[in-house]
């Protein structure tokens, strides 16, 4: 009798362990739900890496955020679409003379393209991503979307990627 306790307590271990709440996944729509509040939430968790690659920038409280996680000895690394540096709204620049290491970008083919990606990863474990610019129309006027993954299969996707965007020249 004992033994099959013990079997079930294993069983139900593991059920715990491997519940979806383990890799829960949330879903938030703008501009009815305060996205850059959730982003702003995590930069301030943050306590070892983030790396970042954005279309778009304009958020002054992000950049706020991203400052005070790199006085606090945060790793940093963004990576943005060359219009960034045209944009007299961008934070890039900004962040540029706060000494943040960024990667300016265009597209891939012919250099015709552009670096479309909206995804931002914490601590290699945690990632946001969807259509969701970091920008005021993006929060107060669009219709947007962004994903919290914490599932591990996918977040090491976006590293590998961003490691290889990261790379290039």
């Amino acid at each position: 009798m004992n033994k099959i306790f013990k079997q079930l307590h294993i069983i139900t271990l593991m059920l715990v362990l491997i519940s979806p709440q383990a890799f829960a996944t949330e879903v938030f729509f703008s501009p009815n739900e305060n996205i850059a509040e959730r982003i702003v939430r995590e930069i301030n968790l943050t306590t070892g890496s983030i790396d970042i690659a954005m279309y778009s920038f304009t958020s002054s409280d992000i950049a706020q955020a991203l400052e005070t996680a790199k006085l606090r000895g945060v790793m940093i690394r963004l990576i943005v679409d060359k219009s960034q540096l045209k944009s007299k709204s961008s934070e890039v620049a900004w962040l540029d003379r706060k000494g943040f290491v960024i990667k300016v970008m265009d597209g891939s083919v012919g250099r015709r393209g552009i670096m479309h990606n909206k995804f931002v990863i914490f601590n290699k474990k945690v990632l946001m991503t969807g259509s969701y610019n970091w920008t005021t129309n993006a929060e107060r006027y669009n219709f947007e979307n962004m994903l919290v993954i914490n599932e591990i299969n996918i977040v090491n996707r976006y590293v590998v990627e961003f490691n290889k965007l990261w790379s290039l020249r």
